[in-house]
């Protein structure tokens, strides 16, 4: 089905965007989608606009609001961006409610300097920060801070399921958000999403700004219903998206297909790519005709 998709006849003007669907890192699966979805256009300005539209409906999801009162966990691969989400969402917090009702805790994370770097971006904000090495202690400075508006915890990338599940074990309220970066591969997506029993508040991305391919993300979208609360980009705490627009992530995807410039360059792929065509038939043909007069040898 896949490769059938990815080689069906369409109109000569939508060769060269059927080639760069092809040369793109998308996902099988998604590829054969949308090449699906242009097979009845014949110009290049219906085709893309199609390719929009279908995309955009096939990612969308819910909008959650981001996170302003009670306990949450964020947890993610490592490099992901996890702890500058946290800063961001504690400084969001902390200029509407106050920095003394806002508390960001590192839970289990024995990385060089993290402690350090979270200690860093929550004096940025004002908001106190502490350090929980082992689970006893996460439940202490929960009970004893139960009065603030807002805790965040930030963890390690490293035994993320094994963390996850330690502070599931606290059985207390406490919302649990995948923090992904736009760029993610297909594995990243699947080692954070394979446990079935997790149940997740909402998806956070990251690194909007450092992403152009967002290709493996856009295909986990297709396939999984999971409410989006927002987005980061940048390096400051104050680059927090609260609204994130699907449709502005699948524009980046699209943008940044390979397609020819002008007119004439499109001519010249199609041109191209006919020509090819015609090579492999004739080299076809040759290779059966040299067949059939071998086999007329004289003895």
């Amino acid at each position: 089905m896949a490769t059938w998709q990815g080689t069906m006849p369409l109109p000569p003007a939508l060769t060269p965007l059927r080639d760069a669907l092809n040369d793109a890192p998308i996902p099988v699966a998604l590829r054969a989608l949308l090449i699906d979805s242009i097979k009845d256009h014949d110009n290049m300005a219906d085709a893309k606009l199609a390719l929009q539209n279908q995309l955009t409906h096939a990612v969308e999801q819910e909008q959650l609001a981001m996170p302003t009162s009670g306990v949450h966990v964020l947890v993610g691969p490592s490099g992901a961006g996890k702890s500058l989400m946290v800063a961001r969402l504690a400084q969001a917090a902390s200029l509407a409610h106050g920095s003394e009702k806002v508390m960001v805790i590192s839970y289990h994370d024995q990385r060089a300097g993290a402690w350090n770097q979270t200690q860093l971006l929550s004096a940025q904000s004002g908001v106190d920060s502490f350090r929980a090495i082992n689970i006893g202690t996460l439940k202490l400075l929960l009970e004893e801070h139960a009065s603030r508006r807002l805790i965040l915890i930030d963890t390690s990338g490293v035994q993320m399921q094994e963390r996850l599940n330690e502070i599931r074990g606290l059985q207390q309220d406490i919302g649990v958000h995948a923090v992904v970066p736009v760029d993610a591969s297909s594995a990243t997506l699947r080692r954070i999403f394979e446990n079935n029993d997790n149940t997740w508040s909402s998806l956070m991305l990251s690194k909007l700004d450092e992403s152009n391919q967002p290709w493996a993300l856009l295909q986990f979208l297709t396939e999984k219903s999971l409410p989006v609360s927002v987005a980061s980009q940048g390096d400051r705490t104050s680059d927090l998206v609260e609204e994130v627009a699907m449709a502005d992530l699948v524009k980046r995807a699209l943008d940044n297909l390979v397609l020819p410039e002008n007119t004439a360059q499109a001519e010249s792929a199609q041109a191209a790519s006919l020509g090819a065509l015609t090579v492999n038939k004739l080299q076809k043909i040759a290779a059966h005709y040299q067949t059939e007069s071998t086999g007329l040898t004289h003895e």
